[in-house]
């Protein structure tokens, strides 16, 4: 029985990434393991699980979610 059996079902029933990592997520599965399992049931590459990540967790694109962070770190920089 694979690791991730119950959530290549969900693929082959037509979920997406997206779909799956938030049950994942709901199921308790941490992170960096939902990111390793839609990479490994959907064949994505390290940045298109990690879109998906954001997408689900942030409700933003990873380029949101990056430009928000840098944002904040110069305006800490700045209070230094």
């Amino acid at each position: 029985m694979s690791e991730f059996e119950k959530y290549e079902a969900m693929r082959l029933a037509g979920r997406t990434a997206a779909q799956v990592y938030e049950v994942a997520k709901q199921e308790g599965v941490d992170s960096i393991a939902r990111i390793r399992l839609i990479r490994a049931v959907f064949g994505l590459d390290l940045v298109e699980a990690k879109e998906v990540s954001s997408a689900v967790d942030n409700g933003k694109t990873l380029n949101e979610s990056q430009q928000e962070l840098v944002g904040a770190l110069e305006a800490a920089s700045k209070e230094e």
